[in-house]
């Protein structure tokens, strides 16, 4: 059955990128990860435990169901008018960002006395980055490194979904209005600064996958005759790349206790990474009441990111002063994740503390039923976003559909929008657009009729 999903997968991607010429199109995309995930199962380089039968259903009725949302939104959308055209005009006249710049400026100072902590536990208290990554991740025992108000500040709602907005955004300024100065000096400073603050890879993944997605996704008709050419942009790209693997190299050893070889390490990382999702969710198929899947959310748990939003603020803020405005008992996290930082054994090697990938989440809201009728919805909704920024490309309809791809991508580890800063991420972005972008789109577009 397996196989049998691996070529499908392998023929969709194939077909999306022959249709869209584009390597990184959301359909050849989410097939293309899902294939390698696939594959890497198959193959079980690790021996990790065998998959159950129940598994590969589920596994194969959500491929199936995301490649035929997909297949709607193209056949729904496909008769549209593409006015592209109106937005592809080659000029002389570069953007003037000043107030995002700003405000990245702003998230950059506030981020200061965090990454001051962070350095000290790492060189003081003789700290490897595995321990203060646990730390910034549940709080952990040393609660002198964040108290509950910075949680909230840095990590849920201001500043980490800030720098994650910006970090598209500056993607999209980066490659698609081919300068790159400014926006690259505030991409490469705040994919630093939150790396060092959580001692996660997630902010140099995030960053490089935005930087590719922008790249491919660009017309060369959007070439600025006095800017950077193409070559020029490929140059930085390489040397972008290059520093964040590096860093995440570095990361890696440091979040590690084996005495293991970098390549041995690397490739057991990149092998749980991508493959590993499957496992997990096979692991919490077999034990259903420790994972939370003998009752079912009926939707809450496909949106616990949003709930989280107002969940994390009564609980923070308002319990305290002894008010509730949610029904007792209430938790998104514990709907959403099951089985929080608890690590979940997939093979005699081999233990993972997350990333069941998003079927998961589906199996939680209502099983095989809800496995298919999301798995659809969100490959609707990728097609849907795709087709409005080929309509209308401009910066907002560019950061929904990258955000998106991003969560795509993801999908074989987890759903992305149980998170609360997915939803946060989603808000400052169409926040930053309202309130600072859109005028200089604005001025950016006439100049382009002059």
């Amino acid at each position: 059955m397996m196989w049998a999903v691996l070529i499908v997968c392998l023929t969709n991607a194939f077909i999306y990128f022959t249709i869209s010429h584009r390597f990184l199109d959301v359909g050849s995309i989410i097939n293309g990860v899902w294939a390698a995930a696939l594959l890497i199962n198959i193959l079980n380089p690790l021996d990790w435990y065998d998959l159950s039968n129940k598994t590969e259903l589920y596994i194969t009725l959500g491929v199936i169901s995301l490649n035929i949302g997909l297949l709607v939104a193209e056949l729904l959308f496909s008769r549209i008018q593409n006015r592209e055209s109106e937005y592809i005009i080659i000029t002389k006249k570069k953007p003037n960002f000043r107030m995002f710049f700003l405000y990245q400026s702003f998230l950059l100072i506030i981020s200061i006395p965090m990454i001051y902590k962070a350095a000290k536990l790492l060189i003081t208290n003789n700290m490897n980055m595995y321990v203060l990554r646990n730390i910034y991740a549940t709080g952990g025992e040393n609660a002198s490194y964040m108290s509950t108000l910075e949680r909230l500040i840095y990590i849920h709602y201001i500043v980490n979904p800030g720098a994650m907005a910006c970090i598209i955004i500056d993607s999209i300024l980066c490659i698609e209005y081919a300068f790159w100065k400014k926006p690259f000096i505030f991409l490469m400073l705040l994919t630093l600064s939150m790396t060092i603050i959580s001692a996660a890879r997630t902010s140099l993944f995030f960053s490089m996958v935005m930087l590719l997605i922008a790249y491919s996704n660009r017309k060369d008709n959007y070439a600025f005759p006095n800017l950077q050419g193409k070559s020029q942009i490929k140059k930085n790209m390489i040397i972008y790349i290059i520093i964040i693997v590096i860093f995440s190299m570095i990361i890696t050893t440091q979040r590690t206790s084996s005495y293991s070889s970098l390549s041995s390490i690397m490739g057991r990382t990149f092998l749980a990474y991508f493959g590993g999702g499957i496992r997990v969710f096979n692991e919490t198929l077999r034990n259903p009441q420790q994972f939370g899947l003998d009752r079912y959310s009926f939707g809450m748990c496909s949106i616990a990111g949003l709930i989280s939003i107002f969940d994390l603020f009564n609980n923070y803020a308002l319990s305290p002063l002894g008010i509730n405005i949610l029904p007792a008992g209430h938790s998104s996290t514990a709907v959403a994740q099951g089985f929080l930082y608890s690590n979940v054994v997939i093979g005699p090697y081999t233990s993972m503390n997350a990333f069941p990938t998003m079927f998961y989440y589906f199996c939680r809201d209502g099983g095989a039923i809800a496995i298919a009728f999301i798995s659809c919805l969100f490959g609707m909704l990728l097609g849907y976003f795709k087709k409005v920024q080929q309509l209308k490309p401009n910066i907002r309809n560019r950061f929904i559909y990258y955000f998106m791809v991003y969560a795509a991508i993801m999908s074989i580890c987890w759903w992305e929008p149980i998170r609360t800063e997915f939803w946060m991420i989603m808000i400052w972005g169409l926040l930053l657009y309202r309130m600072m972008l859109k005028k200089e789109e604005k001025a950016y577009a006439e100049g382009r009729k002059e």
